[in-house]
């Protein structure tokens, strides 16, 4: 297994295991990630700003995240787009790449990291749980159908 910043020649691969997930989540009911969020240019920006990490296991790019600062100057940055292709998904990769995410925030000066996951899935608001996060609440959707629950952690 090996973590790092993504490069630009592996957006392909980071747009198809966000796919992926995408469908996972449609077939859970959850409206969230389609096929114009995220979009290529955002994720392609994000990797230019060195924002973006890839796991690898065999040097095959299985799993895919985004660290950003919350807001210019913020001493808080925001985890977004974690996903683990899903045959590769209950082996510990999605813990290693928040574990990675919340190292790359703090060697940035964030002192929280927050994170909202898109629907009630138990495994994941356990997984956040016991990596140290603190469930803040659900926010009240914009869009129907869109329920986020807010996860944050002082770092």
């Amino acid at each position: 297994m090996d973590i790092s910043l993504a490069e630009q020649n592996q957006l392909l691969e980071i747009l198809y295991i966000i796919r992926e997930c995408s469908k996972q989540l449609s077939n859970k009911g959850v409206k969230y990630w389609n096929n114009s969020y995220p979009d290529y240019q955002e994720i392609s920006n994000d990797i230019t700003q060195k924002r973006v990490l890839v796991l690898r296991v065999n040097r095959v790019a299985v799993g895919t995240v985004t660290v950003k600062p919350a807001a210019e100057g913020s001493k808080t940055s925001e985890i977004l787009r974690l996903a683990i292709y899903p045959k590769f998904q209950q082996k510990g990769f999605a813990r290693k790449l928040i574990e990675h995410a919340e190292a790359v925030a703090k060697s940035c000066g964030s002192e929280i990291i927050k994170g909202h996951i898109p629907c009630d899935d138990q495994a994941l608001i356990q997984l956040l749980t016991d990596c140290g996060y603190q469930n803040k609440g659900n926010e009240t959707p914009i869009i129907p159908d869109f329920l986020r629950i807010n996860f944050e952690k002082r770092l």
